[in-house]
């Protein structure tokens, strides 16, 4: 089932030739699509801000200049790969941010719940010395 705003990127892009996967433009070559866009191919972005819906959707604006929102469109064609396949579901499993996958993300904290304390690593015997580093308040 196709959404809106895939009905209106697949006619937004008809007329252009290296987005497409099969002569008929049918399938959508969503790798060579997504980098074209990564690349910011001034063909591609004019397309999609030729669309009011595309527009509205993958643009915000930013002291009257247009910004394209790269990771919602990431996420989207991430969202909506599969089309000729035998699920229903999406092809990727793993965990978001909500917007983002976290493998495709570089910014990721591992946060403890006890910020008083000290992770020591390298620990070359099962048995070790504990240290314990604690904090007046």
């Amino acid at each position: 089932m196709k959404t809106d705003i895939q009905t209106e990127l697949t006619q937004a892009l008809l007329s252009h030739e290296k987005v497409w996967a099969n002569e008929e433009k049918t399938i959508l070559a969503k790798n060579i699509l997504l980098d074209l866009v990564e690349k910011t191919d001034p063909t591609i972005i004019g397309l999609l801000l030729g669309n009011d819906e595309l527009k509205r959707h993958f643009f915000v604006e930013v002291n009257g200049v247009l910004v394209f929102k790269l990771q919602d469109f990431r996420f989207f064609l991430d969202k909506h790969r599969i089309n000729n396949s035998y699920t229903k579901y999406a092809n990727r499993i793993g965990l978001t941010d909500g917007n983002r996958f976290l493998k495709d993300s570089s910014d990721i904290v591992l946060d403890f719940p006890f910020k008083d304390c000290v992770l020591n690593g390298g620990q070359s015997t099962e048995e070790g010395e504990e240290i314990y580093f604690k904090r007046n308040n």
